[in-house]
């Protein structure tokens, strides 16, 4: 800036990326010339624009969101209709016994309108005007149902899948964007490990509210990508959409709940914790676990 009786230009805003005990804190650097006491100083103001920036990010994620939401709320039923008139008429076709031959392309066709469906109620679960049946219940009660299904993907995949559900008090939720969450959560947990490992599903209570944990052992989640994650359409699979991270962000957001994520190269965990509802009882703690090389074991656990 300054160099004996030579004055230079100031710097304004320049922005840096700055350790500080092992965290990565984004500055907003300005430096210029003074005098003091006849002699030339350099000014140097620093500002944490760490906060600021997440706030900026998260604003533009949801702005993403909303608008996606309006348009699959605009296009989802003129688009439906026509699906649904195709489907009716596969399948009508397929009960005739001339079309013998074509019922491998038929079926083709009939699932890959069912994925497009699909994609749809994904779209549909973005918007912000979905009408949400928000009633009193019991976390552990819902995922227990759930057990059957996740148990079977898994069983699929070789990997070992592990409930561990300990005492909540209830809460406020919509059944239907419950088990999307877990689903979604749990199938991107399964699909981080493709040489099979344990998927852990946990629950718990404590003074914040009732926490839901989802965990893998996979490889961890690029730290190129993490900025990424919950934008619509962003994936990293070969045939995934890039919306179901995205709908997990607007389920956790109509539940009133927050979620986070730990990664490491030993794998990710997810946790989104829910409010709880005030003078709610308790429900027992279950713990399961079921895998290639396990049958399905149960046992309440003291208290």
């Amino acid at each position: 800036i300054s160099t004996g009786s030579r004055r230079h230009a100031s710097v304004r805003n320049y922005e840096a990326r700055i350790k500080i005990k092992g965290m990565t804190r984004n500055m907003l650097l300005s430096a210029a010339v003074i005098w003091w006491q006849n002699k030339a100083c350099v000014l140097v103001v620093v500002n944490d624009i760490t906060e600021l920036k997440y706030y900026k990010q998260e604003i533009s994620r949801l702005d993403r969101l909303n608008l996606v939401g309006e348009m699959a709320a605009g296009i989802a039923h003129e688009v439906r209709n026509p699906m649904t008139t195709v489907k009716g008429f596969l399948q009508l076709m397929r009960s005739d016994a001339k079309y013998d031959d074509d019922f491998e392309t038929m079926d083709l066709m009939i699932e890959e309108l069912d994925r497009a469906n699909g994609i749809i109620s994904e779209f549909l679960s973005l918007a912000r005007n979905k009408v949400v049946d928000l009633v009193r219940g019991d976390l552990n009660t819902r995922l227990l149902k759930l057990y059957p299904l996740l148990q079977a993907e898994a069983l699929k995949k070789d990997i070992t899948l592990e409930m561990d559900l300990h005492e909540c008090q209830a809460i406020m939720l919509d059944e239907a964007d419950l088990r999307q969450l877990v689903l979604n959560l749990a199938i991107n947990g399964m699909d981080a490990m493709p040489q099979g490992g344990t998927l852990t599903i946990r629950t718990y209570e404590d003074k914040y509210g009732v926490s839901l944990i989802v965990a893998d052992q996979g490889a961890g989640i690029p730290a190129d990508i993490v900025e990424h994650l919950g934008k619509p359409f962003f994936t990293t699979k070969e045939k995934g959409t890039g919306l179901g991270l995205a709908v997990c962000c607007r389920i956790v957001e109509r539940h009133a709940a927050y979620m986070e994520f730990d990664s490491s190269p030993q794998g990710t965990m997810f946790t989104i914790i829910f409010p709880k509802c005030q003078g709610g009882t308790q429900t027992p703690s279950v713990n399961r676990t079921a895998g290639p090389e396990h049958g399905t074991k149960e046992a309440n656990q003291p208290t």
